[in-house]
């Protein structure tokens, strides 16, 4: 077993000491020698791991970034709406359906998902995504090798935020697969999926408070299923099956298959409403999709609450329900050529809202017309299939890297989304049918690069939203009120290896 040091390394006061022990364990194959020095290189500095290898070119790395920023956050004024039919809330700040008009009401059956308070300015100190993370391979033949990976997300800052999550082992890109340079990549496990992966690398400040997904995507979803979140098209998605192509003279593909888990069966109930039972949950169905006195569709048709089980509406009696199998589907397709790279990625998301199908469609490309400047640009569009009828949006993204020097560079993002068209009254992740339903992100700043492995950056970025829109921070929310245009100043540090 051989461990590979930085030059600059003191580690134990001799770095020869561990080589001998390498040397050891690689002679006389014991596994408790071999794991032994693994423990002592587990226990070195994380300046001073570059990769542990043994045997016939099997090798395991340890990798991560630790990134936290000092904000400053202004939410800006909160907005009610008035008006309309129905219980209409004029006095609150929500986030509530519209009717035709474009007012925002609270009509028989409906519950608001969404109540914000909104927030004075302050201060914050959050997490920029810091990851842990440990991967490897080991060499089955000449060609083919087995891969792993295990990434947990790192809360540096103590944790904090509504798209943050669980501090649990694994929960980021992690799976186990098999590596062929002829032949490409399977993967199973729980990953960002190909429609994510293809445009990652095209907005600069893809894992900071201002990303893309501010806008583009409709939220994030950093560790989820289709039952924990139904709305966004920026996902690592759980129990996915995934080939990864080879390059073929430029040009990659990805495809992914998340496994029907959370698939279940139809069932039958009688629950009496009225009485003050509106909103009552149906403990047996659980993730209702149907329920009606009168079929599937019918006029006293109330649909689920997206985030879980089903809610009934007082004063009616609902007799059947059906099951659900939601799963999704997910490609992207990459060209590279000199400094031109073009992706287009399809996504579909089956039963998430309703026994319909969601879709995300998506075409970017990337120029570097020199080595110091990148520029990109997306167009993407939305499509949601919901109890009531659909909701869609098309969103549009710009960014700019310019590097000054070697060290320093200057970045810029703008998002749009436009008016949120359709027939559906639902909320939908952040998405509501209606005027004035826009969204526009702006986001730039300097960085300075002290070396490969540690940066310190800086930049402002504001959300403008229309008077009844409310997207929000994707990674490091502020929840903020119906035609609230929060923005953020952020100061930070970056450590990678």
């Amino acid at each position: 077993m051989e461990k590979v040091l930085n030059s600059d390394s003191n580690w134990m006061g001799d770095k020869k000491q561990l080589l001998r022990l390498s040397g050891v364990a690689a002679r006389h194959g014991g596994i408790a020698a071999k794991g032994l020095v693994l423990l002592l290189a587990l226990e070195a500095p994380a300046h001073a791991v570059d990769a542990i290898t043994w045997g016939d070119g099997n090798k395991v790395e340890i990798y991560g970034r630790v990134q936290l920023a000092y904000e400053f956050l202004r939410t800006g004024p909160t907005y009610a709406t008035e008006g309309g039919s129905g219980d209409s809330c004029s006095t609150c700040n929500s986030n509530l359906p519209l009717n035709g008009g474009g007012a925002a009401t609270l009509s028989a059956g409906w519950n608001s998902p969404f109540i914000s308070q909104g927030q004075p300015a302050h201060d914050r100190l959050r997490n920029q995504r810091s990851v842990l993370g440990f991967r490897g391979d080991i060499r089955i033949d000449s060609d083919l090798k087995g891969v792993w990976q295990l990434e947990s997300s790192a809360a540096a800052d103590g944790g904090g935020g509504l798209h943050v999550p669980a501090q649990t082992w694994a929960n980021r890109d992690s799976g186990v697969g098999l590596d062929s340079k002829r032949w490409g990549r399977v993967m199973l496990g729980s990953w960002s999926t190909p429609y994510t992966y293809s445009t990652i690398s095209f907005d600069p400040y893809y894992t900071n408070t201002g990303a893309y997904m501010s806008i583009m995507g409709n939220g994030s979803g950093a560790s989820m299923d289709a039952l924990s979140d139904n709305a966004t098209f920026d996902r690592r998605e759980h129990n996915l099956v995934q080939y990864w192509s080879p390059d073929l003279n430029g040009l990659r593909f990805r495809l992914a298959y998340e496994a029907g888990e959370v698939k279940t069966g139809s069932g039958s109930f009688n629950y009496p409403g009225g009485n003050g039972n509106n909103g009552a949950t149906v403990a047996s169905c659980p993730n209702l999709t149907t329920a009606s006195s009168s079929g599937y569709g019918g006029a006293d048709y109330i649909g689920p609450n997206p985030a879980g089980p089903g809610i009934l509406d007082s004063g009616k009696t609902y007799t059947r329900c059906t099951g659900r199998n939601p799963h999704l589907v997910s490609s992207e397709v990459t060209y590279e050529q000199g400094p031109l790279l073009m992706v287009a990625a399809y996504e579909a998301h089956i039963g998430f809202n309703s026994e319909g199908t969601d879709s995300g469609m998506k075409l970017g490309v990337a120029y570097t017309p020199q080595p110091s400047t990148r520029l990109t640009a997306v167009v993407q569009r939305l499509d949601y299939k919901v109890f009531d009828g659909d909701l869609r949006q098309n969103q549009a993204y710009f960014s700019a890297v310019q590097k000054l020097d070697e060290k320093d560079s200057l970045k810029l993002g703008i998002s749009a989304g436009g008016q949120v068209q359709g027939s559906s009254h639902v909320i939908v992740g952040y998405l509501r049918a209606g005027p004035k339903s826009g969204s526009q992100q702006l986001i730039f700043g300097p960085e300075h690069q002290f070396n490969k492995n540690f940066a310190a950056w800086a930049y402002y970025s504001k959300i403008h939203n229309e008077a009844n829109a409310f997207m929000d921070f994707a990674i490091n929310d502020t929840t903020p009120a119906t035609g609230s245009s929060p923005s953020v100043i952020a100061v930070g540090l970056r450590a990678t290896w």
